[in-house]
């Protein structure tokens, strides 16, 4: 092992050992159902992706360590400033650290990454396609019609026990790692998990997410020990998961329940892809649902403009840049003696708003085509030119001077914009008609 590629060693698993939170918990849970696996901390740990690169070092310091420890890498192979080196571990520069850390404290509890795809290095950006030739070619035939771009392999879970005091570090950390995954407010699509688990942790990851941890091929023989190729597919996945939780007769229905809340909890729901969502509400899961709204209600302003940010900036922009002209050329509008320039400030002042918020939806479902539906593509055209044209209205009614195609423009715009808005609601009684009847479908079925 002494000059092992990390890509061939356990450095690059799941190790169970490291997952011992995650392991009691589940052996717990699985004996006393939904019971809580350990006594919550007064203040629970943050996790966050990090690229801070002191957070990041001291990460990959603590990585080293563990694995030298182990035996997994030799000293010749941690550098001078105590990180593995690059030539044992290639993968730093196209991966995503995240650190899990207690509040008002500089010490990391546990660590995790994401390897990203690497355009230049193609297959050979993830560790565990080492082993392509013995993977289950229908899994890799999924990879790569999800594409490899939104593919990441997680690796080098490591935690410090004893700073784990309620014993869900691990747990702590996936939940920071599916719920960036599921957020629809990113670039980067990660449709599926790949990784290399020991035979502990893949058993007890088949009791959290049963049915939705698929095996992609028979156990690798890495240096030390076996391996457990697997895949999970972030959205479908999890829907899956979902569905396991409220599955009559499913005797561990109470622990898929418990996984839910826990990776669940915290999550945006303002940028949570609608399909877990939906997915909560058809099994009737209401607590999870009720939860998820509820801290979507109670948000802060700050909290709930932080997926506009764009658009904030661009609407400051936009109202100082309006306000400027405006004053400007205010008296090349005072000869049309009904026409007040302040009064067109502030209509334009007032529809600015509702103009960033149509125009940034529609760059939006530019970027992310399969996140907007076409009624709300309309909805946000329709807020965009209504807004451009409302200040333009005015002068055009005041000076009876507006050309007839631009009212019928604002007319036809007002219309689509009527017609999308009635179709919404139509669609969301439907919807919801069509939700009880499955509710009462699953409890006729129960009962």
């Amino acid at each position: 092992m002494a000059s092992q590629d990390i890509a061939n060693n356990p450095p690059a698993l799941l190790m169970s050992g490291e997952a011992v939170g995650l392991l009691d918990a589940g052996t717990q849970m699985q004996a006393n159902g939904a019971a809580e696996a350990a006594e919550p901390l007064s203040v629970e740990p943050v996790c966050f992706a990090t690229d801070d690169p002191e957070l990041i070092h001291r990460a990959r310091q603590m990585t080293a360590a563990h694995y030298l420890k182990r035996g997994y890498v030799t000293q010749e192979e941690i550098t001078d400033d105590g990180v593995i080196s690059p030539e044992a571990d290639p993968y730093v520069d196209h991966s995503t650290y995240y650190v899990l850390m207690q509040p008002g404290t500089d010490e990391i509890i546990a660590t995790s990454r994401k390897i990203h795809f690497d355009p230049d290095k193609g297959e050979k950006s993830f560790p565990l396609f080492d082993h392509k030739d013995e993977l289950d070619p229908g899994y890799i035939k999924q990879l790569d019609e999800i594409g490899l771009e939104n593919t990441v392999e997680i690796s080098a879970l490591i935690k410090n026990p004893d700073l784990d005091r309620d014993g869900l570090a691990t747990l702590y950390l996936y939940r920071k790692l599916f719920q960036d995954a599921w957020s629809t407010d990113t670039k980067q699509k990660e449709e599926a998990f790949i990784m290399a688990c020991s035979p502990t942790l893949y058993e007890k990851f088949t009791l959290f997410f049963n049915g939705s941890m698929h095996k992609m091929g028979p156990d690798l023989d890495y240096p030390g020990q076996k391996a457990i190729p697997t895949v999970f597919f972030t959205r479908d996945g999890s829907v899956e998961l979902i569905d396991k939780a409220a599955e009559p007769g499913n005797e561990n229905a109470d622990v898929h329940k418990m996984v839910v809340d826990l990776m669940l909890k915290g999550a945006d729901p303002n940028t949570l892809d609608a399909s877990l969502m939906k997915a909560l509400k058809r099994n009737g899961l209401s607590d999870t649902l009720d939860n998820l709204l509820d801290q979507k209600e109670n948000a802060t302003l700050l909290e709930k403009l932080k997926g506009r940010k764009p658009e904030l900036l661009f609407g400051l922009g936009l109202l100082a840049y309006t306000a400027g002209r405006t004053i400007v050329v205010g008296e090349t509008i005072s000869p049309h003696s009904a026409v007040d320039w302040r009064v067109f400030l502030g209509l334009e002042v007032a529809t600015t708003p509702q103009y960033v918020y149509g125009m940034g939806d529609l760059a939006r479902s530019a970027l992310n085509p399969d996140r907007y539906s076409r009624s709300q593509r309309i909805r946000a055209a329709m807020f965009a030119g209504s807004a451009l044209l409302a200040p333009y209205a005015y002068i055009g009614a005041e000076s009876h001077d507006m050309p007839a195609q631009s009212w019928e423009g604002f007319g036809a715009i007002a219309t689509v914009g009527l017609f999308s808005v009635l179709a919404k609601v139509r669609n969301n009684f439907r919807n919801r008609r069509q939700d009880e009847a499955k509710e009462q479908d699953a409890t006729d079925t129960v009962s």
